[in-house]
């Protein structure tokens, strides 16, 4: 599941982003796109997240929902979204803690160049 799918514990909204924090952050466009998340911490069973936008950190910690995910793979899925914007950070998949593949282009052989041992002489 994606980070931005993962709903509040007895509530219909989102935990990410995580907004209406005492200092004012909002879940606007412009916070999805400019906000990046620079932290994730640890505490007890809950976790603290600090994003940075329009040159302040703004600390949070994520509401609670019903598992599954767990808290581990929580942790895991944002860790993997540090130094990413709020936007790339809800499309973390919590059960591989990393991005939903992206179908791979099949390698090319790289082309050698012909030597004179290749035509006989």
């Amino acid at each position: 599941m994606q980070l931005r799918y993962l709903k509040r514990a007895g509530a219909r909204s989102f935990v990410w982003p995580p907004v209406g924090s005492r200092d004012g952050l909002r879940d606007t466009a412009k916070l999805r796109l400019e906000g990046v998340l620079t932290n994730v911490l640890r505490i007890g069973d809950r976790l603290s997240v600090t994003i940075r936008f329009e040159g302040r950190d703004h600390v949070a910690l994520l509401d609670a929902w019903k598992p599954p995910p767990t808290t581990d793979e929580v942790e895991a899925a944002l860790r993997t979204g540090v130094n990413q914007t709020v936007q790339t950070v809800g499309l973390v998949d919590t059960q591989q803690g990393h991005s939903a593949p992206t179908p791979l282009t099949p390698a090319r052989p790289t082309p050698v160049p012909p030597t004179p041992d290749d035509h006989g002489y």
